[in-house]
């Protein structure tokens, strides 16, 4: 009876331990203003608030975003159709598309740096993006530690016709 709430206890201990450490692997979170993106002059514009467990010691942190391809929207002309076609082609083993940006977290109007920031940047088809499905992970590109939690975000467009 003691060993039984003895091995209870220990196994409590553990799951405590490997919870509290996976909740701080995290770095904070992020929310996306949009998860669907229209595409305009051959961009599509990513706008997100960034919110760090505490303001960082520097006003801006480096951030890689690692975008990892899911879905290609491929438009294809067919028999019997006047237009081109759209199907989802699911992709496998396709290298990641990185882009790192500096983030600020300085407050111009006190001077001092802030635990949250708005950012927002642009993906263009001439860094190799496509209208598709992507996975995207942002990480501090000093530490590798992860920022938030992963986002499936939707590039719509129109791809060349094949």
């Amino acid at each position: 009876m003691f060993g039984e709430r003895r091995s209870l206890r220990i196994v409590l201990m553990v799951l405590s331990v490997l919870l509290l450490t996976g909740l701080s692997s995290a770095m904070g979170r992020v929310a996306w203003k949009k998860t669907k993106l229209a595409e305009s002059a051959e961009s599509w514009h990513i706008d997100l608030e960034v919110h760090l467990n505490k303001a960082p010691d520097f006003a801006h942190i480096p951030m890689k975003f690692e975008f990892e391809p899911l879905t290609y929207f491929e438009r294809s002309l067919e028999d019997g159709h006047a237009e081109p076609q759209l199907r989802r082609v699911p992709l496998t083993n396709k290298s990641k598309l990185v882009e790192t940006v500096d983030i600020g977290f300085l407050d111009p109007g006190t001077g001092k740096t802030q635990a949250r920031t708005r950012f927002s940047f642009k993906l263009t088809r001439a860094r190799g993006f496509e209208a598709g499905e992507y996975n995207v992970k942002i990480k501090d590109k000093r530490t590798d530690a992860v920022v938030g939690s992963p986002q499936r975000i939707t590039l719509d467009g129109e791809n060349e016709v094949i």
